[in-house]
């Protein structure tokens, strides 16, 4: 009799090993499968964020009809800054041909000293990210319109300065150890303020 209780306390204590372990693997298996899944989305995080395309660029190695953050380079040229002591450092001149929307501050100049009266545009910090930058370039990117009558056309009524989102093509980039600036096309005034 004593052995037949001990049997059943046996089986009781086995059938509840066996509960507990069945326990503990569906558990472990869902807490793979959660890991699993925080891992493919991680990866796929960098993935995404590998693929995105940087709008920074040496412009020695790139070539007409090369592309940077969408935009096709038309034409490059560089010169080496002899006296500037820095082997990276470059002037360059990179046409690129391509439409793009950025937001940023435009200013009408008035008899300004080195801008005369073109118009000029201030990328914001985001709409920055959107068109090429030369990798050794400190400025922040901003350049003139080369359609100065379109710009002023477009901007005078909205005040001297302002905030605006716009489309632009042709964006040329003009770097050089000197009083020099990047030039774009206006396409289209999308927004103001």
């Amino acid at each position: 009799m004593n052995y037949i209780k001990n049997s059943k306390k046996v089986k009781n204590m086995i059938k509840t090993a066996v509960l507990i372990l069945n326990l503990i693997l569906i558990f472990t298996f869902f807490s793979c499968k959660t890991n699993q899944d925080y891992t493919n989305k991680a990866a796929a995080n960098i993935k995404k964020d590998i693929e995105k395309e940087s709008n920074i660029f040496d412009a020695r190695e790139i070539k007409p009809g090369d592309t940077i953050v969408g935009m096709e380079v038309k034409a490059v040229e560089v010169k080496p800054n002899i006296n500037s002591g820095y082997e990276d450092d470059y002037s360059a001149t990179v046409e690129f041909t391509g439409k793009v929307q950025i937001s940023g501050i435009y200013k009408i100049n008035n008899n300004d000293e080195f801008l005369g009266n073109l118009v000029s545009f201030i990328a914001d910090e985001e709409s920055a990210t959107k068109v090429p930058k030369l990798s050794h370039d400190t400025r922040y990117v901003w350049f003139v319109f080369e359609n100065t009558d379109k710009a002023l056309e477009t901007f005078k009524t909205q005040g001297i300065e302002g905030m605006a989102t716009i489309i632009i093509d042709n964006y040329t980039i003009n770097y050089a150890p000197s009083d020099i600036y990047n030039t774009a096309l206006l396409i289209e005034l999308v927004a103001r303020g």
